[in-house]
């Protein structure tokens, strides 16, 4: 699967009316995407001590993290926000979001009549095992 293919499919999965069923086949993609080190589209913001490094975007519910994506780039230059975009590799966000208790999961397309919540403890169910830490991690 290519990039584009993925989004493509996930933007599919989210103009579907919201269920157990299609949750469940938005994981499988992730879970596609982290096998096979695609890349995702997140919302990210820069920080001036660290040029050129993007953080990632999160919305922070009930002292919890949740990150920021979209399911393509044409959703991601319509948000209305402070947050810019940018591309990175699935294992990156994810292994990121694995090691921090804080990240409770990823929203794709927050405040979107499509948006996703894909939860940490559910992707975990299909995806066990042992996670490395990305590039660059930092607590």
């Amino acid at each position: 699967m290519t990039n584009q293919e993925l989004w493509k499919n996930m933007e599919m999965l989210a103009v579907q009316e919201p269920s157990l069923e299609r949750e469940t086949s938005f994981m499988q993609l992730m879970k596609q995407a982290y096998d096979q080190n695609l890349h995702l589209i997140m919302a990210s913001f820069y920080d001036s001590l660290h040029p050129g490094m993007a953080r990632q975007g999160y919305v922070e519910v009930m002292e919890k993290r949740m990150l920021v994506c979209y399911t393509s780039k044409r959703r991601a230059r319509r948000i209305k926000s402070n947050l810019n975009w940018d591309i990175a590799y699935a294992r990156d966000i994810m292994n990121n979001m694995f090691h921090k208790d804080l990240i409770a999961g990823i929203v794709f397309n927050p405040d979107d009549e499509n948006m996703v919540i894909i939860f940490k403890d559910l992707l975990l169910d299909i995806m066990p095992g042992e996670k490395p830490k990305p590039q660059g991690y930092r607590d």
